[in-house]
């Protein structure tokens, strides 16, 4: 067993783009690390830079969606992963370690599995997302500890390292071979074809490494002979002497070591509804029972409650080198970077002037919390889902074509487009509100309400679609005719009815409908009189206004019209 001979070793935040990263791209990867809060140092530091590497400088940058550069920057990230040689194994802290006889700090490492995204769903849940096909990187390494020669007494021993190599790595998707590596101390192992059916996977790492050493094996042994000292006499003498007897043995060993990581398989499968609007805009509703993104179309995009944030993994903060003489620790140049998916305070957005949200649907959870020092909003207390997501996107006049959709997911890669989408179309039509009076008393007006399809001129029946008329604060249901006669009491002026069904995208196998709305007049009322008064006074006032004007103008001497009484 190693004993691990800690140093003041803590992560290190990249400072410098690399792996051929711009400037802008890299500084909006590292949420999380330190950020500059002193207004001088600040200034100092981002004089030269654009506005969005000195706002990364300050806080940290939530993301629309997750970077390709995250995948980037790993692949080319495992390639620093320190050199050694058969007597130094190099590991991060905690790595899952293995010894044989000869072979020691036998190690492997889950390094990343790409592309993913950890959703931070709620303070209890997080989840590894990763699509049905993927790539996972590891490390692995080992040292081999050599017996000393033995050179000492009647027995000596003397050892010689013949061969090690790592035999093979192994990728397991629960416990199903999906790849392997021989003798790569770093491994990009990819899997497909998985089945979404089993929602967790465990994605395990396996490494086996071997040694073949040679031992020379020797002992003293006393080898005698007779000795003919007089042929004459047949005189013998037993004389002895020690001698070396030595024998080769070769020893082989292999020892075999697992790093495991649990991950969830995502896919996107999304149905919706699609309605025409009578002005040809486009209405969309779609919907995934699991945590999804959003959509674009040509004319705009829409994404729900979910944002995303980029940071190191810290258990790669630290590297352990383990030798002969015992194990240090070190900074890590190996700075591996996770997407993460976390539920945004300002919610569902739009992007473009063709788009406008309608709504959101999902189910309320709590806030999950964000780790230590990354600054980014999240809902105060809960949130909703957006697990469905509903817009109103300009049509083209006349053109009749439905806009080609991408829906995307939280993990980058995974969408469907239109042709994947199962939709159900719904007929939307404008309602026809109408108000007359019946009948006017001292006390009471008895008003008729007629309401009707605006496009086919059926009537609409409310007492079966469950949609209310209001009059004033009255709800009012419209027969089978589309009619209804209500008495209330004798208004003060006007009294306005409004239709307000149900929203396209909740309507199951019927006619959608826009709302209406109409405001009729009591006769006999102050406001009707008033009315009578500006419907008759303005053009009469017009009318004198002109006069004066042309008086003034010509000096006929019309002006006031009543000069001659």
């Amino acid at each position: 067993m190693t004993t691990l001979t800690t140093s003041s070793a803590f992560g290190h935040p990249e400072t410098e783009p690399d792996h051929g990263l711009d400037n802008e791209t890299f500084a909006t990867l590292w949420a999380g690390d330190v950020d500059l809060t002193d207004l001088e140092t600040f200034r100092e530091a981002t004089a030269n830079e654009s506005d969005l590497v000195a706002l990364a400088a300050g806080t940290d940058i939530p993301l629309d969606e997750p970077p390709k550069a995250v995948e980037r920057w790993n692949r080319a990230d495992l390639e620093t992963f320190p050199d050694t040689d058969h007597t130094r194994s190099v590991f991060p802290v905690g790595a899952p370690r293995a010894n044989g006889t000869y072979l020691k700090d036998v190690t492997v490492s889950v390094f990343a599995v790409q592309p993913s995204t950890r959703a931070l769903t709620n303070p209890e849940r997080t989840a590894l997302l990763v699509p049905t096909e993927g790539v996972t990187l590891g490390t692995t390494d080992y040292r081999v500890r050599v017996p000393a020669d033995d050179r000492t007494g009647s027995r000596r021993s003397t050892w010689t390292l013949v061969d090690s190599r790592i035999v093979e790595t192994r990728l397991l998707a629960d416990g199903e071979l999906q790849a392997r590596s021989n003798g790569d101390r770093t491994v990009r192992l990819a899997y497909d074809g998985l089945d979404t059916g089993d929602a967790n996977v465990v994605f395990t790492l396996e490494t086996e490494v071997g040694v073949e050493l040679s031992v020379l094996r020797e002992r003293q042994v006393r080898r005698c002979r007779t000795v003919v000292i007089n042929e004459t006499s047949g005189e013998t003498e037993r004389r002895c002497r020690w001698v070396w007897r030595s024998d080769h043995e070769t020893v082989l060993e292999t020892v075999t070591v697992r790093d495991s990581i649990e991950a969830r398989l995502y896919s996107l499968a999304v149905s919706g509804q699609r309605t025409r609007y009578p002005d040809d805009d486009i209405g969309l509703s779609l919907r995934y029972h699991d945590s999804w993104l959003g959509y674009k179309i040509a004319s705009g995009e829409v994404n729900g409650v979910w944002r995303f944030y980029v940071a190191r993994d810290p258990v790669w903060d630290t590297l352990a080198t383990s030798s002969e003489s015992g194990a240090t620790t070190q900074h890590s140049p190996l700075h591996p970077l996770q997407v993460h998916a976390y539920p945004f305070e300002p919610g569902p957005t739009t992007d473009g002037p063709g788009v406008r949200l309608l709504g959101t649907d999902g189910v309320r959870l709590a806030a999950p919390d964000l780790p230590e020092h990354v600054r980014l909003d999240t809902p105060p207390e809960v949130y909703e889902t957006s697990f469905e997501v509903t817009t109103r996107a300009v049509g083209e006049p006349g053109r009749g074509d439905w806009p080609r959709v991408r829906a995307h997911g939280l993990v980058r890669g995974v969408g469907v487009s239109s042709d994947d989408i199962a939709y159900s179309e719904v007929a939307l039509h404008r309602s026809n509100l109408s108000l007359s009076i019946v009948n006017v008393t001292r006390e009471t007006a008895t008003i008729r309400i007629s309401l009707r399809d605006a496009a086919l001129g059926g009537p609409i029946d409310t007492s079966r679609r469950v949609e209310p008329v209001y009059l004033g604060s009255r709800v009012i249901t419209t027969d089978a005719d589309g009619l209804a006669t209500v008495t209330i009491p004798r208004p003060a002026g006007g009294v306005t009815a409004r239709y307000e069904p149900r929203d396209w995208w909740q309507v199951q196998g019927e006619q959608a409908y826009l709302g209406d709305s109409e405001t009729v007049y009591v006769r006999g009322s102050a406001i009707d009189g008033l009315s009578v008064l500006y419907t008759g006074g303005v053009p009469i006032a017009l009318f004198l206004l002109g006069v004066f004007l042309i008086d003034r103008i010509t000096n006929w001497g019309v002006w006031p019209p009543w000069r001659g009484l």
